[in-house]
């Protein structure tokens, strides 16, 4: 239904409740000849649909009031970046739908994932295109949920429009250097930067590292390696450190990483 160029879908369950209230009205006056069925019963019937409307066109036309400006403050964000510590901050998140409930009521819940992990998308109304699982779309919105909950974070939609999906082929590789110029602590550099250069690549970070295993060439450079290693794993993953005889390309220094895509 169109209100004044704003679209305002009907929930089913809403419009099967109204029809089914009706249809016991007419049954009761065709029966008793009573009007007070008809005197009560039409009145509750625009009710019953008209309220729920007024709120969704009074929803929607906010949403295209704010939907520029909070555009225009969002942040582009994967799946695992939207934890509760980002409460209140407007955001931009892509991805594809796996999983919807709620749309027999007025308030949609969708969940959807990204190369990074999963977010739930939730919308006081039915959106103005409809999508089913699978759709790739775009949501903007504001991240809700308690602080330090992680499993009360949601995305609050002002819209979710269906887009184009990423293509299968993409994503580009990793860019980085050979490292086996300079002493231990240019190496190691190096090697922090080519982790950097992977991990993003897979939308993580340094902080999504759960275990390293360092390998040295010497065990005397592992103060002077330390050093520039604590510089881009401040959550500190469990680690190992090993020195070994020789490295390929007879490097100084090898890290390897293992993280969780959350």
């Amino acid at each position: 239904m169109i209100i004044k160029g704003i679209t305002v879908r009907i929930p089913p369950l809403l419009l099967g409740v109204t029809v089914l209230f009706a249809i016991v009205c007419a049954m009761s006056f065709a029966e008793s000849k009573e009007w007070i069925y008809v005197w009560m019963g039409v009145p509750l019937c625009i009710i019953l649909i008209g309220f729920p409307l007024l709120l969704m066109y009074s929803n929607e036309k906010q949403v295209l009031k704010n939907k520029d400006a909070v555009r225009a403050a969002a942040h582009r964000v994967k799946a695992h970046q939207v934890t509760s510590s980002m409460r209140g901050v407007p955001v931009i998140f892509e991805g594809e739908v796996v999983k919807i409930s709620g749309l027999q009521m007025n308030k949609p819940t969708y969940i959807i994932k990204d190369g990074s992990g999963q977010v739930a998308v939730r919308r006081f109304a039915l959106p103005e295109r409809l999508f089913g699982v699978g759709a790739h779309v775009e949501v903007l919105g504001t991240v809700y949920g308690k602080l330090g909950n992680e499993r009360s974070v949601f995305i609050n939609a002002l819209t979710i429009t269906p887009t184009a999906a990423a293509p299968a082929a993409a994503k580009a590789a990793p860019v980085y250097a050979t490292v086996g110029e300079g002493d231990v602590v240019a190496q190691a550099e190096q090697v922090m930067k080519n982790l950097s250069a992977v991990l993003e690549a897979n939308g993580l970070t340094f902080t999504d590292a759960i275990k390293t295993t360092c390998f040295l060439a010497d065990m005397g450079d592992f103060a002077a390696f330390n050093e520039v290693y604590g510089k881009y794993f401040t959550g500190k993953p469990a680690r190992s450190c090993v020195a070994v005889k020789t490295l390929p390309k007879n490097v100084l220094c090898e890290v390897e990483v293992i993280a969780e895509m959350k």
